[in-house]
């Protein structure tokens, strides 16, 4: 295959599977493992206006607050709402049903997919 000979062009002693650069995207194919620390839900907003981000359990005392400290101070680099989002244009995302007004809604009854 191509890929072998130019691995064996550029260093003959070295194997595909021995190459740096090989190594390298074989580790970028990988999936990044799932992060399995405890999170805890903090408010950096107001008891009117909640603003909700979590946080790992497993920080100091220090660093948590140090943290909260820094979200608070930059919670206006959040988007909370999609009118704190000016570029998207609410055509590509606002959901619209086309119903006639002048035909009545009815509920119809539920059909059973999987019996």
């Amino acid at each position: 295959d191509q890929t072998s000979k130019a691995f064996k062009e550029i260093n003959p002693e070295l194997t595909k599977a021995e190459c740096p650069e090989f190594i390298q995207m074989r580790k970028q194919d990988q999936p990044s493992p799932l992060i399995n620390d405890p999170i805890e839900k903090i408010n950096i907003g107001t008891e009117e206006s909640l603003k909700i981000l979590q946080i790992e359990t497993s920080l100091s005392v220090e660093e948590r607050k140090e943290l909260i400290d820094f979200l608070k101070k930059h919670q206006e680099a959040f988007a909370w709402t999609y009118e704190d989002m000016p570029g998207l244009d609410t055509k590509l995302v606002e959901h619209r049903l086309p119903l006639k007004p002048e035909c009545k809604p009815i509920k119809q009854k539920l059909r059973k997919l999987d019996p």
